[in-house]
C-alpha cells in the first residue's frame, strides 16, 4: 500500500495535534492494562465485522496494534494508522509482520480508493471536524468500501463534570462533537448508514483516584481547559462530592457515550 500525501487541509492545530500525540505515546506500553472500557467498545465493533482475505483494510488509530492483528488474522491486508509516534513505534515491535503509519484521520495519507474496509474505536473523537474525518473515509474507501466505527461522543463523563460543578471546581472535558454530528456528517459525505446507534459503556472503579488514573493511563487525560490539576485537598472533596452524588456500593461509576456506526460507501 502506497502513502502518499493527502489533498485536505490538517484542520486540527499543530500544538493540539501535538499534545494529543504525545499523551498517547506516553501511555504506549500501559495502554492494553489499563483500556477496560475502550477493549469492550473494540470488541462488540469487532464482532460486526466480516473480512475476507482478498480484502484491505485500515485501522484509524490502531493504538497498540491490538486489533489490528485481531484483523489480520483473517488474511486479509490490514494497515493500522495513528498520530502518536509512540504508539506506532510500539505497535511495530509487537506486530513485526504488519505495517503500521503515522498519520491523522482528517488527512489520511494514501491514495483514493486503497480500502475495501476501515475500522477505528475510540479514536476519532480527538478530531475536530467531523466532516472532513468522513470526507476523508469516503475518499480512501473503494466504491462498495464499508467504514465501522466507534466514537465517544458529547455526554460522556457526565459523572465527572457533574462532580466537579457541584464542587465549585471547573470542568475540563474536552469538547466532543454529538451522536447527531457524526451521523450527519457521514450522511453529508455521502455515505448510506446500515448501521447507527448510541450506546452507553459504564466504567466502575473503587475510588476517585481509580478513576482519574484509568482516565490519564489511557492518554484520555490530555485537556486543553484551565483547572485540570487537582491539588491535595481538591481531591479529597471532589471525591466527597462524587460519593455523595454517584457513589452506590463502594463503587464509582463513570459513563463513556459511544456512536457505533457502520457506514457503506
Amino acid at each position: 500500500m502506497k502513502a502518499v500525501e493527502s489533498d485536505f487541509l490538517n484542520t486540527v492545530p499543530v500544538p493540539e495535534r501535538q499534545r494529543v500525540a504525545a499523551s498517547f505515546s506516553r501511555c504506549a506500553s500501559s495502554y492494553d492494562s489499563h483500556a477496560g472500557v475502550q477493549q469492550r467498545v473494540a470488541e462488540d465493533l469487532l464482532s460486526k465485522i466480516t473480512l475476507s482475505p482478498r480484502e484491505s483494510l485500515l485501522d484509524i488509530g490502531c493504538g497498540t496494534g491490538r486489533h489490528t492483528y485481531a484483523l489480520a488474522r483473517s488474511g486479509a491486508t490490514v494497515h493500522g494508522l495513528d498520530i502518536a509516534p509512540g504508539m506506532i513505534a510500539y505497535a511495530a515491535q509487537r506486530y513485526p509482520d504488519l505495517t503500521f503509519h503515522q498519520g491523522q484521520a482528517e488527512a489520511l495519507p494514501f491514495a483514493s480508493q486503497s480500502f475495501d474496509q476501515l475500522f477505528s474505536s475510540m479514536a476519532l473523537q480527538w478530531c475536530q471536524s467531523p466532516q472532513t474525518v468522513m470526507h476523508e473515509m469516503q475518499r480512501v474507501l473503494k466504491k462498495g468500501g464499508r467504514a465501522s466505527l466507534a466514537i465517544m461522543v458529547d455526554g460522556s463523563f457526565e459523572e465527572l463534570d457533574r462532580a466537579r460543578r457541584v464542587a465549585g471546581m471547573a470542568v475540563t472535558t474536552n469538547p466532543q462533537a454529538s451522536y447527531s454530528q457524526w451521523c450527519d456528517a457521514a450522511a453529508t459525505a455521502g455515505f448510506t448508514l446500515t448501521e447507527a446507534k448510541l450506546v452507553a459503556y459504564v466504567d466502575a472503579h473503587p475510588d476517585l483516584l481509580s478513576l482519574l488514573r484509568s482516565i490519564k493511563h489511557t492518554g484520555a487525560g490530555v485537556t486543553t481547559a484551565e483547572g485540570a490539576r487537582l491539588s491535595r485537598q481538591d481531591l479529597k472533596k471532589l471525591s466527597m462530592t462524587y460519593q455523595s452524588l454517584h457513589g452506590e456500593n463502594n463503587s464509582l461509576p463513570l459513563t463513556y457515550n459511544i456512536a457505533q456506526l457502520i457506514v457503506e460507501k
